[in-house]
């Protein structure tokens, strides 16, 4: 199985997919942060939502609240009243939704059944 870690300098770097546990020598903790230890490398865990967006964004996944990132492949309808996307074409009160804030609703133009 591979995992997405990254390298200090994430943003120059990138993502690095390593095998688990094949490749993974050992791993440590320094200054709140997992440390992944190869044989040629020492990479770091995704912690934050902003990694895992960085990691996530070419598999269709998007920002549209403080609080989550969606995967807007799955997104099936959107609530404009609750400002909340369903992954259903008919949602009850049990379905699962993510919230969205009103600077990313443009973000859902590809969703076909919008809730008035």
């Amino acid at each position: 199985m591979k995992i997405p870690l990254f390298r200090k300098g994430f943003e120059e770097e990138g993502i690095y997919w390593v095998d688990l546990p094949q490749e993974i020598t050992y791993l440590s903790h320094s200054k709140n942060k997992i440390e992944i230890h190869t044989q040629d490398d020492v990479y770091y865990m995704l912690t934050t939502l902003e990694d895992w967006k960085k990691v996530l964004k070419p598999y269709g996944f998007e920002k549209l609240d403080v609080g989550n990132i969606v995967n807007m492949n799955k997104v099936v309808s959107f609530d404009e009243k609750a400002q909340k996307v369903y992954f259903e074409e008919t949602p009850n009160k049990q379905s699962k939704f993510a919230d969205v804030a009103r600077v990313h609703i443009s973000k859902l133009n590809h969703v076909k059944r919008l809730k008035k």
